[in-house]
This record gives C-alpha cells, sequence and structure tokens, in this order.
C-alpha cells in the first residue's frame, strides 16, 4: 500500500530522503517529524495507528504528573514492591530485585520512563487509573491513541502478540511533546494540559534521563541533549522524543517500524535493522536542520 505523505515547503529534499530510506526496508516505517523552531513538519502515514508498544508510558507519565498538579497524588507518595507485580513479560530492572523493596512515586516515574519497567508502569497506571490516563489523551487530542492495558497481561505467553495494550499515531506522540514543551515556557500552555511549567520541565528532565539510545539519537553527537521515550514489541520498533542542539529544541521525531521480520533475507535481526534505521532517519534531519 502506498504510504500517506505529507511534506512543509522547502523540506521536499529532506523528505525525499526519509522515505526512500524507508521505502528500501522490508518492513513498514511510519514517522511524523517536526523542526520545532518553525513548526514545518514531514509525514509518512503518521496519522495511520500503529502498536504504541513502551512509547505510551510518556502518556501515563503526563497523566500521573496531571493528577499530582490536581493533589489526587503525590510524587513522595510510598509504594511496594510485592510479588504479584513481578510476574508477566519482564521489561526493566525491578523484576530481579528483593520483594518488600519500598520507593516513591517520582522513582517509579522515572524507572518506567528511563528504563521500561513495567513494575514501575503497574504502579504508575494503576495509581492514576485507565479511565483517566485515556481521558487525558483525549484532552491533548490524541485522536489515534487507545489504552487497552496499563501492561501487558501477567498471564500471557512472552511469545505472546501484545499490540492491542495500546494503540498510537506518530501525530499524536509529536502533539504530546510539543505540548509538554510548550508548557515549560508557558503557564497557560502548561495549564491546558494540566500541568505547570515546572512539572513540564521535569517530564523533560526524566525523558533526557533515557538509557536506552540506540535508536534515536544513536548517530547523533554523543553530547546531544535527547529527551525520549523507545518502545520494542515482537514484531515492531518504536523510539520518539526531542533532539536538542545547543540547549536549543531543534526536532521531535516519532518513528514506529512494524512488521519487522525475524530476520531479514540476508540473516541479519529485523529488529537490529530498525534500530539502524530509525537512527539513520534522525540523523538525516539532523543533517539538514543543522544547515
Amino acid at each position: 500500500m502506498t504510504p500517506s505523505l505529507i511534506t512543509s515547503p522547502g523540506l521536499e529534499p529532506l523528505a525525499e530522503e526519509l522515505n526512500a530510506l524507508c521505502d528500501a526496508q522490508h518492513f513498514t516505517t511510519s514517522f511524523a517529524l517536526r523542526h520545532l523552531p518553525t513548526g514545518s513538519e514531514i509525514g509518512r502515514d503518521a496519522e495511520v495507528v500503529t502498536a504504541s508498544a513502551s512509547t505510551r508510558k510518556i502518556l501515563f507519565m503526563a497523566a500521573a504528573l496531571a493528577a499530582v498538579n490536581e493533589g489526587k497524588l503525590s510524587l513522595d507518595e510510598e509504594l511496594t514492591l510485592t510479588p504479584d507485580l513481578m510476574e508477566g513479560p519482564v521489561s526493566g530492572i525491578l523484576y530481579f530485585l528483593t520483594p518488600g523493596l519500598k520507593f516513591p512515586l517520582r522513582d517509579a516515574i522515572v524507572l518506567m520512563i528511563i528504563l521500561s519497567d513495567n513494575v514501575c508502569t503497574s504502579l504508575v497506571g494503576e495509581r492514576v487509573g485507565l479511565p483517566a490516563i485515556s481521558s487525558y489523551a483525549a484532552r491533548l487530542g490524541m485522536k489515534g491513541t487507545t489504552i487497552r492495558e496499563i501492561v501487558p497481561p501477567r498471564h500471557m505467553p512472552i511469545t505472546s502478540d501484545f499490540d492491542f495494550v495500546g494503540q498510537t499515531t506518530p501525530n499524536d506522540q509529536i502533539t504530546l511533546l510539543q505540548a509538554i514543551l510548550d508548557g515549560t515556557a508557558d503557564a497557560d500552555a502548561a495549564a491546558r494540559i494540566g500541568l505547570t511549567p515546572d512539572l513540564c520541565a521535569y517530564a523533560i528532565k526524566v525523558l533526557g534521563q533515557q538509557q536506552y539510545r540506540t535508536r534515536i539519537p544513536a548517530l547523533l553527537p554523543r553530547t546531544t541533549f535527547f529527551a525520549g521515550k523507545t518502545g520494542t514489541g515482537r514484531q515492531g520498533a518504536m523510539d520518539v522524543g526531542i533532539v536538542y542542539s545547543d540547549g536549543i529544541p531543534l526536532y521531535a521525531i516519532a518513528v514506529y517500524a512494524s512488521e519487522l521480520p525475524v530476520t531479514l533475507p540476508d540473516g541479519r535481526s529485523g529488529h537490529a535493522i530498525a534500530d539502524t534505521i530509525i537512527a539513520a532517519l534522525s540523523r538525516l534531519a539532523w543533517d539538514h536542520f543543522q544547515l
């Protein structure tokens, strides 16, 4: 099927490079790219719904911070690691620690984002509530985003397809990132999404502590500040975030590689090549916007 393409005037050369790279792959790639200083955009199936995997956790964090702002939650409230939370598909580090560990909600949010810890995702998501998370997505205008489960059901085998857990679109993720970024410098913009400038800045800080850096930031200069969140599924590799240059937000990008084969025709890992393609797309954007 021919992808739906959108390109702002002046970005045609970059769009041609990005789409040619995607066209050459043995899997499907959709993305949304926004040059933040001008708002110019390039999109490839940017409004097509796809599995969110763990990129949904940025929404979870924002909804949790909104609940904190409303006084419904506290970043200092104590949470406990219980054995039931340590069942199901492993993601993160708390699965390997000792039950009974106690830590504040703020630490659960950090681990949910920077190590994609699903124990912490359960704790954060259950404290906010699935209805509140869904309502928050609607509040932000994330029309293509649906969250059906907080984490993959613990009884399902690791080999199961978890795409049903959450779905989104590249455009929805850019909408969310832009809203948080705008809120860091504008109290009214922050209020529109139920936050304050300090809470928006905190969200960017947490996203900037991301430890998984093999996708969007992988080919950028080592000192580049990147605030984002990865996601991985059985047949998908995703990454979304904001790339900064000299302390200034340069571009926001959301890339979703799907229908990944276990191995490509030449025997290479589908997921590994998806990582390199996402990194290459980001590098092309970096080079273009640095001109």
